[in-house]
């Protein structure tokens, strides 16, 4: 006897599909499987019977970000490169990239970069990283500020005004951004941000 109880109604299901999708390198249908698995384990009442379910589903959640991050670690999209992509936005969505993959995050982040050619005013790679990482739900302090400094490094100002919208940035981190570098577009994202108006301390930073 193991002693935990049934897993809730469609786990099971729900992780098989998501293994079926992941064998056959279909990554973004397996991060949606694995994903509804998780929180399916996630409803149930009882404390230590969620996290024994929960953690299978974790488990195969690590090996597909590792696979979509370093394809050579596990199992490659048997379809083009923005399937990979899909699957890792898919997981930012549901709050799984940035609980499990430090790593991860930071290299997205160190693929942030200005335009190769000014031309063009984007940068395929750095664009659906930006994407994944602004899809990311939750993203802490250290994180934010990491994007921040890259986004500095790389002079991407108007980046850093859709950085500051992120629905999980506090006045801290706005007054941290403003520290860091006190640009136009933030300055004008943030006077025009009621949530940001709210806050005294913000309102003084501005003026």
């Amino acid at each position: 006897m193991s002693g935990f109880g049934d897993p809730p109604p469609g786990f099971r299901d729900a992780l098989h599909t998501g293994d079926c999708a992941y064998s056959r390198g279909l990554l973004a249908s397996a991060a949606a499987w694995y994903s509804q698995a998780y929180d399916l384990g996630c409803d149930l009442k009882d404390d230590r019977n969620a996290r024994h379910w929960t953690a299978k589903a974790a488990m195969r959640l690590d090996l597909l970000a590792a696979s979509c991050f370093e394809p050579r670690l596990g199992k490659s999209s048997s379809r083009d490169d923005a399937d990979r992509w899909a699957a890792l936005r898919t997981l930012a969505e549901r709050r799984h990239l940035t609980w499990y993959c430090t790593a991860g995050i930071l290299y997205l982040v160190g693929m942030l970069r200005r335009p190769s050619d000014p031309r063009t005013g984007s940068d395929e790679e750095s664009d659906l990283a930006w994407g994944v990482l602004l899809a990311c739900r939750p993203l802490v302090a250290p994180v934010f500020a990491e994007i921040d400094l890259q986004l500095i490094a790389e002079e991407m100002h108007r980046h850093r005004a859709e950085l500051a919208l992120h629905p999980a940035a506090t006045a801290d981190i706005w007054l941290a951004m403003l520290k860091r570098w006190r640009t136009p577009d933030l300055v004008h994202t943030l006077w025009e941000m009621p949530r940001a108006m709210e806050d005294v301390r913000i309102r003084a930073a501005l003026r």
